[in-house]
């Protein structure tokens, strides 16, 4: 008795992984620039802070790079004069803010006021750090405990710093590099003792102190 032969199954067709390996790689090429986006360094160009409004008082200052003052020695913060604007149109910001340098040891120029370049309170960015020539190494100091603050600069003739607060400013938060920076700061601006003035030292008030220029780049690292 003859057996019927059995149907032969059809061969398994073995399929080219190629075409799924391709759509692997490209999701995460994808993802990899995904991430890098969000926790890379914020581009300092990203949200400039926008003119003044053409009904404000005559305005020459300048925009300058995030780091166009790095090279700047900065001055001790007791001899910062800083005034506080509003620019947001937060209610008693500025003055909380003034309050806060003050802790920090800049001295008030000036009472809080509203920004007269933005009387419509539209400074919409972070904030804005103005000064003229002889402001240079406050500003520079200034800029250490408010690094997402743009720098601009105008043509003033005394050393007060303005302090611009912005509709994204999200208070005075300065880093623990930035702290330690404004002590070194302090200290090298401190008088020698007598037995080290007798031997030739200067008082604090001519001494031009010199900081690591790592801590005042680390004060500054910061994500805007």
């Amino acid at each position: 008795m003859s057996s019927t032969p059995r149907p032969r199954s059809p061969r398994y067709r073995r399929r080219r992984p190629l075409p799924a390996l391709v759509v692997l790689a490209l999701l995460g090429v994808v993802t990899v620039v995904v991430w890098v986006a969000v926790l890379g360094p914020g581009d300092p160009d990203a949200a400039p802070c926008p003119p003044p409004a053409p009904t404000a008082p005559d305005y020459s200052g300048r925009v300058l790079a995030p780091g166009a003052l790095d090279t700047v020695a900065p001055t001790p913060p007791k001899f910062v004069s800083v005034r506080v604007l509003n620019g947001n149109g937060m209610v008693g910001e500025a003055g909380i803010v003034q309050s806060g340098l003050a802790e920090l040891g800049f001295p008030r120029a000036a009472e809080p006021r509203n920004d007269p370049l933005h009387p419509e309170f539209a400074l919409t960015c972070h904030a804005q750090i103005r000064f003229g020539a002889q402001g240079t190494a406050a500003a520079r100091t200034l800029s250490l405990v408010v690094p997402c603050a743009e720098l601009v600069r105008d043509r003033r003739t005394d050393d007060v710093v303005d302090l611009a607060l912005g509709t994204e400013f999200t208070g005075l938060r300065p880093t623990s590099q930035a702290r330690s920076a404004l002590n070194d700061l302090v200290r090298l601006s401190a008088p020698p003792p007598p037995s080290d003035r007798s031997r030739g030292g200067q008082a604090g008030g001519s001494v031009q102190p010199t900081i690591d220029p790592a801590l005042l780049q680390e004060a500054r690292d910061v994500r805007c």
